[in-house]
């Protein structure tokens, strides 16, 4: 595979050099917060408020859908240089929402 930052062939991109992909304005917010936390988890919440905390109205009654979608995007970014968005939903009840984290495919 090919290092986003100079191109070269590599065996392993480590994680810091993922900052050099090219993303869209929404995209990179997304990714900065995940690469900030990693290798913790982020909340939907978190996304949800890095994307659209700055409105008055809290975003579009779609931001969930909307933050999906980016995350899909992102993941498909992402798979190229051997690493994934992950996702693990919390099902327990109200208030319960979905988490996310960076990680190497296959690890």
């Amino acid at each position: 595979m090919k290092c986003p930052c100079c191109y070269s062939e590599i065996d392993d991109v480590p994680v810091e050099a993922l900052r050099e992909i090219m993303l869209t304005p929404q995209q990179k917010l997304v990714f900065s917060l995940l690469l900030r936390r990693y290798p913790q988890q982020v909340h939907r919440e978190a996304i949800i408020e890095t994307l659209f905390g700055h409105r008055m109205d809290g975003g579009p009654l779609t931001a969930q859908t909307l933050a999906s979608v980016i995350l899909s995007q992102l993941r498909d970014r992402l798979k190229d240089y051997g690493w994934t968005i992950t996702s693990s939903n919390n099902t327990g009840g109200p208030g319960n929402h979905g988490v996310y984290y960076l990680r190497k495919q296959g690890s």
